[in-house]
C-alpha cells in the first residue's frame, strides 16, 4: 500500500491544467498498490474554474479505481475559489426565505 504526492505549480489555470492532468492520469494507469494520491497546494497561488474541474475529474477517476485523493496545504483564498467553482454540492441546502405574496406574482419575483 502506497501513496503518491503531487506538488501543484503556483498556477492551476486553463494554461497549466493539462500538465497536471497528464501526470496524474499516468499515475492512475498503474495503480498497483496505490491507495492514495495527495495533491500538495503549498505553492499554489492561483486557480481558475478549469483547475477546479480538472481536480474534480481526477478525484472521480481515482475513486473509480478505489484510490483516495486528498488536498493538502490549501490556502483559505484557494479554498474559497474551489468552493465557488466546484460542481459538488456540500452541506445542507439553503433554506428558501418565505416571500411576501406581493413579491411573488404569477411565478415572477419582483424586488
Amino acid at each position: 500500500m502506497s501513496s503518491q504526492s503531487i506538488k501543484l505549480p503556483d498556477k492551476l489555470t486553463v494554461d497549466t491544467v493539462l500538465q497536471i492532468y497528464d501526470r496524474t492520469r499516468e499515475i492512475l494507469r498503474k495503480p498497483e498498490q496505490l491507495t492514495k494520491i495527495e495533491f500538495d497546494f503549498s505553492d499554489l497561488t492561483q486557480i481558475d474554474s478549469a483547475g477546479v474541474v480538472t481536480l474534480e475529474k481526477l478525484q472521480n477517476d481515482a475513486a473509480t479505481k478505489g484510490i483516495e485523493v486528498t488536498f493538502e496545504n490549501i490556502a483559505p483564498s484557494i479554498e474559497n475559489t474551489i468552493q465557488t467553482f466546484s460542481r459538488k454540492v456540500t452541506g445542507a441546502p439553503a433554506k428558501k426565505e418565505r416571500q411576501h405574496p406581493l413579491e411573488y406574482l404569477g411565478g415572477y419575483t419582483y424586488l
